[in-house]
């Protein structure tokens, strides 16, 4: 047998025992991984689609998408879509089924997305999300508050806190209490008290009578900030709806709380101590007015203190703006607990699930401190540099469009919304002092990822109609009766029993589910 021969049969032999072995570990259900040059698993292609807002949109080959699929072995494909018309876009997308692999929901659960789900469009990440660090690591309230009615997850959650970022949040000029001689309100009634010598008493010290107690502002079908001061009264949610004490959901509309509100309204407003535009004033109006100097009290976001206080300070050196934790009404010291996330990420069916654990890998890295850090500063060195916990941006921070992957990746923090650029560390360490006062009472919306198809069809009307028959109540435009008649009215309305309704029977699934 000539040498040629003996070789030809020994690559043969080789062959078919390279095939057998490699049928046999197929047999015993070794994972097959498919793997490039040097040995390393191959990066996973990832497409998603998110939103960016003032920084953006980055194309795919830019430094930090790249450091992201340096870390996660990904193969990103990023379409940015403008935070303006998000959920067009989104509505857009889940219509034509091409469905990226990862896909932000702003809305957290649209009508569109709820109704595709229920027929079977989307993973249920609830049943892995405890086999990934970080994803387990969130709160629990945050995953609740991303349950459908079935009581299950089919979202991972973009953090965000649960205590301190809602605009609830009251601030008030704590040197106009000290000129005044006045301690810091805990009930409503203190702080009408406290409304009217900020109006009337010269808390400036300029011997002017040109300051007032609150402003704030309203829109077309929402109360804005004066839905602050109705939630202290009825004890509910933006949306109304509590848990009466049987444990059932009750719309707070027709509650005499809300009336109590109307009324304290009204007489504040009778007696000049709300500013007297409330009704046509923007948000950034009344943040002019805060920060000349001219209001004393307003509800907005714990950060906004320092964003005041700096400009306030130029020409009143003392000027300090404090948040407070919660006031009491008729129902006792109410103030919510935020949801915890802003939007989610969901995965479409069509992904196998070899690939769909792949992608919560990818995320479970987005809401890690290593993957926020990234995605918030960048790279050290090339884009921050840091000292203990203090991040100094570098120049080529700007140039590399860096924070604009903070749309997706996002570690969940309790103190986030403690500081902003410019919180110095003692109202950083009062104002966490505040979120932890505001975590033992604070209480979670019962409606949270519940629908109702009535509402989706009425409810702006019916919001529409609300906000109207209370502003010309309030204003005195129409009496107190008028709002007496809107209640009565609603007490028997059809579509409002209706909407009402399949809430209560949403929430009792949900409930039974979790039992």
């Amino acid at each position: 047998m000539n040498r040629n021969t003996k070789f030809l049969k020994r690559t043969i032999s080789i062959m078919v025992m390279t095939t057998i072995t490699l049928s046999l570990l197929a047999g015993c259900g070794t994972k097959k991984v498919e793997v490039v040059d040097g040995g390393k698993e191959e990066a996973t292609p990832i497409s998603i689609m998110s939103v960016f807002w003032e920084v953006g949109p980055i194309p795919n080959d830019n430094v930090i998408v790249k450091e992201f699929e340096k870390r996660t072995n990904t193969k990103l494909d990023i379409t940015w879509v403008p935070g303006t018309n998000y959920n067009e876009k989104l509505s857009v997308t889940l219509a034509s089924g091409d469905i990226p692999d990862m896909t932000l929901d702003l809305e957290t659960y649209n009508a569109q997305w709820r109704s595709m789900t229920a027929q079977g469009a989307f993973w249920e990440v609830g049943k892995y999300y405890k086999d990934y660090k970080n994803l387990a690591a969130l709160p629990e309230n945050i995953w609740e508050n991303t349950k459908l009615p079935d009581g299950k997850n089919y979202m991972m959650p973009r953090p965000r806190p649960l205590d301190g970022q809602s605009s609830g949040q009251i601030s008030i000029r704590k040197d106009w209490l000290d000129n005044l001689g006045l301690k810091s309100p805990e009930t409503m009634d203190d702080l009408y008290t406290v409304m009217k010598a900020f109006t009337n008493g010269d808390p400036d010290k300029n011997g002017k009578k040109d300051t007032v107690g609150f402003a704030g502002y309203v829109s077309d079908g929402n109360l804005g900030s004066l839905k602050e001061v109705v939630s202290i009264f009825n004890g509910a949610s933006d949306a109304g709806f509590k848990l009466d004490k049987d444990g059932k959901i009750i719309h707070m509309w027709t509650d005499t709380s809300t009336r109590d509100a109307l009324i304290w309204l009204k007489k504040a407003y009778s007696e000049g101590i709300i500013h007297k535009d409330i009704a046509v004033l923007k948000p950034e109006q009344e943040g002019e007015l805060i920060m000349a100097s001219k209001v004393g009290i307003n509800f907005n976001p714990m950060q906004k203190t320092t964003v005041y206080d700096e400009t306030i300070k130029k020409t009143v050196p003392n000027a300090e703006t404090v948040p407070l934790v919660a006031l009491a009404a008729n129902n006792g010291k109410y103030v919510a607990k935020n949801q915890g996330s802003f939007g989610g990420f969901v995965i479409p069916k069509t992904v196998k699930e070899d690939k769909m654990k792949k992608i919560m890998e990818f995320y479970d890295f987005c809401v890690s401190n290593e993957g926020w850090e990234l995605a918030k500063h960048g790279v050290e060195g090339v884009h921050f540099n840091k000292t203990g916990d203090k991040y100094t941006a570098l120049p080529q921070a700007k140039t590399d469009l860096v924070a604009t992957m903070a749309n997706i990746s996002q570690k969940y923090d309790k103190y986030q919304t403690a500081s902003i650029l410019g919180t110095t560390s003692e109202q950083l360490e009062r104002n966490k002092k505040i979120i932890d006062e505001k975590a033992k009472i604070s209480i979670s919306s019962p409606i949270t990822g519940l629908s109702s198809d009535t509402e989706s069809k009425v409810g702006a009307d019916y919001n529409k109609k609300y906000v109207e028959t209370f502003m010309k109540v309030m204003l005195g435009a129409e009496p107190i009766t008028t709002w007496d008649a809107y209640v009565a009215k609603l007490k028997t309305d059809a579509d409002y029993l209706k909407w009402n309704k399949e809430i209560s029977d949403a929430y009792n699934k949900k409930m039974s589910v979790a039992k």
